[in-house]
């Protein structure tokens, strides 16, 4: 429910590297597009970081804890980008207090996390998004409509998806392959039935394979 004032108020979780480089840029860019957007507080246990980051962007306030951040501000919408070992358990605090939610991929760690976190915003009714980005790239979209064009879903029986890093060598890639596995469910339009990745000493490739039968 939109604040009593008809702005739109956001409050974001998280000033580290990510938040600093991505996210904040993009809040900046959006409030200055439009007048009804609120930057209205950030959160971080680091205070300098959450001070560096509010001067930066232009948050009207900080904060190092959750809870007393959304009781006083009571935000439209909150952004979550924060370690992905605490996404889950931070997720379900916000949501367990009925706002809005965009966070960072990926959605939980393992199975129980995710599924505790779907059934927290089943629970509770309310929005929640994951920042899978690449399906809202021009050129994925673009794709997914020349597709759309051509071929019937159950046309389409393999599509490789490859993944390269500049300069990054992880020895986890999960977090950072899952985009491409969402990107690929979305051109395909189709669930999954199993996914599988793999890594090569040079490019990182990730693999999935769907109920009709399409592998990537």
């Amino acid at each position: 429910m939109r604040n009593h004032l008809m702005t739109f108020k956001i409050c974001t979780i998280g000033c580290g590297s990510m938040a600093s480089h991505v996210h904040g840029p993009s809040y900046r860019a959006y409030a200055a597009l439009h007048d009804d957007t609120v930057l209205a507080a950030c959160c971080d246990l680091d205070e300098g970081k959450a001070e560096r980051f509010r001067e930066a962007f232009g948050f009207r306030k900080r904060y190092r804890d959750i809870d007393t951040m959304l009781d006083a501000e009571k935000p439209d919408a909150v952004c979550l980008v924060a370690p992905e070992r605490l996404t889950a358990r931070l997720s379900m605090q916000v949501m367990d207090k009925g706002y809005p939610l965009l966070m960072e991929k990926p959605p939980g760690l393992d199975v129980a996390e995710t599924t505790a976190m779907i059934e927290t915003a089943e629970r509770v009714g309310v929005a929640t998004q994951v920042a899978f980005n690449r399906r809202y790239m021009p050129l994925v979209r673009q794709l997914k409509r020349q597709l759309e064009k051509r071929f019937l879903p159950s046309d389409i029986q393999h599509i490789r998806y490859d993944f390269y890093r500049i300069g990054r060598l992880d020895d986890d890639f999960a977090a950072t392959a899952i985009h491409g596995v969402d990107a690929v469910k979305f051109i395909a339009g189709s669930d999954y039935a199993n996914v599988r990745f793999h890594y090569h000493p040079q490019l990182r490739s990730a693999g999935c394979q769907y109920g009709d039968g399409l592998r990537v």
